[in-house]
């Protein structure tokens, strides 16, 4: 439910898109976000959890909506506020909830959109970011991402390294189609790794 700016996640729910509706429903999303229609993204993705669907990925875009919003656009102070208090809410509810947080996607790119956009606006340190990081890594520390993600807490050239595995990832199929499915977030990340791969878009 969505009580005031109070987002609720549902418990024990079941998708209710099917892959077809659920392909259309990350391009509507992706075509508002990219017209401008910021307060459109939010009110479709908030529909999404009261609908149940998809709620990882639509709390990652929802929380890089936001961010993203306050940081880069002209929004009036008053729309800020509103927003910072949502974004809170629906931050606070992600990382409270005993399985996104032991999740390693969801810390990945929480920690990849924090870090990003600015982590003091979720009340994050640069230390809970490097610890988001490693969470994702130490639960799958074959996953190129999260390789990806932490190489620049590693005692290592991690700029060498960032690029090396950016390239493995951009040339991974299976790495690109769940990057996409991510809609807003993974152009966003899409567009990172291809930067840092040296290579204009894919």
């Amino acid at each position: 439910q969505i009580m005031s700016n109070r987002l609720v996640i549902p418990k024990n729910y079941d998708p209710m898109l099917d892959q077809i509706e659920t392909q259309r429903a990350i391009k509507k999303i992706k075509d508002y976000f990219k017209n401008g229609n910021y307060a459109y993204s939010i009110a479709l993705l908030k529909r999404n959890i009261l609908e149940k669907n998809d709620l990882l990925d639509t709390f990652i875009n929802l929380i890089y909506v936001y961010l993203y919003s306050i940081v880069e656009t002209d929004i009036s102070k008053e729309t800020k506020q509103i927003y910072l208090k949502d974004l809170n809410s629906t931050f606070k509810i992600s990382i409270e909830d005993e399985e996104y947080i032991n999740d390693p996607e969801f810390l990945f790119y929480t920690a990849y959109i924090a870090s990003s956009l600015g982590e003091f606006y979720l009340d994050l340190t640069c230390n809970d970011i490097e610890r988001m990081f490693e969470k994702s890594f130490r639960i799958d520390s074959l996953n190129l991402l999260y390789i990806w993600g932490y190489s620049p807490y590693l005692n290592v050239d991690y700029t060498k390294m960032r690029k090396e595995y950016a390239i493995k990832i951009v040339s991974n199929n299976k790495y690109l189609e769940s990057i996409k499915g991510k809609a807003i977030v993974g152009n966003n990340l899409l567009a990172t790794l291809c930067f840092e791969a040296g290579i204009n878009s894919i």
